[in-house]
């Protein structure tokens, strides 16, 4: 008696349908790496943006400070000068023209940097919920 070396319908039909159910998870694992690869570069672009508004951020920072300084410099100089100087003249309504403009320069500044910094928090938010 010989045996059949045949492999039954049923066998064949199981190792069609391994082999269907591996090729398409290797299809879903090569589109899973595709969008890996994707969201790596996304974040790198990501990071090169959030380390260029720290630098402008700390930028502003500094810009704000040296205002400062500078606007309590010349408020202490104005009292000084003030405290000195008991006739009001000519020269004082061109100190306080010097004085309203610096002050503008320095709400301006200020405005600009509480932007810069709710721009920064809102990309470090947008950055943690990715």
């Amino acid at each position: 008696m010989r045996k059949a070396t045949l492999v039954s319908p049923p066998l064949i039909q199981f190792q069609e349908k391994h082999f269907a159910e591996v090729k398409a998870l290797q299809v879903k694992l090569e589109e899973q790496q595709e969008k890996n690869n994707t969201l790596v570069q996304v974040n790198k672009v990501l990071r090169g943006q959030l380390n260029t508004s720290e630098k402008s951020n700390e930028s502003l920072v500094q810009d704000l400070q040296r205002l400062t300084s500078q606007w309590d410099q010349f408020k202490n100089k104005d009292e000084t000068a003030e405290t000195s100087t008991s006739a009001v003249g000519k020269d004082n309504l061109g100190d306080q023209g010097k004085v309203a403009s610096l002050w503008k320069d320095l709400l301006s500044v200020r405005r600009q940097f509480s932007e810069m910094k709710m721009t920064t928090e809102r990309d470090l938010v947008s950055m943690r919920g990715k």
